[in-house]
């Protein structure tokens, strides 16, 4: 029932495919410095990104599922902020493997987006 909730607002939605409108990531040398910082937070790790509100029917409860079943040398991050982000702390516990990097700015969107590539 949540999703029928966009047909109102179907003619403010534009379709990304695969997810990024990779030419809309703004990079500079000090961006990619401070990128490779953020790799090396990470090191040896495969970096899986995603950010959006934190709601239910963004799907974020399955990722969180999802990393049951990946190895060790991957590292999930998703930034973003919203109503289930408490119920989304609480269902990762433990699990070193995801980080809940909360509201990010437009600049450490473009620097996390430029990680994971």
């Amino acid at each position: 029932m949540e999703v029928n909730i966009l047909i109102m607002f179907e003619r403010k939605c534009v379709i990304i495919p695969c997810c990024v409108q990779t030419d809309r990531i703004l990079t500079t040398p000090d961006m990619q410095n401070r990128a490779e910082n953020i790799r090396s937070e990470y090191s040896g790790k495969t970096i899986l990104f995603s950010a959006g509100s934190l709601v239910p029917y963004k799907g974020f409860e399955y990722l969180i599922e999802a990393a049951d079943y990946i190895t060790d040398d991957f590292v999930i991050l998703i930034a973003g902020a919203g109503k289930g982000y408490s119920k989304l702390r609480k269902k990762i516990g433990f699990n070193k493997k995801i980080k809940l990097l909360g509201k990010v700015s437009d600049e450490e969107l473009n620097l996390y987006y430029i990680t994971s590539t």
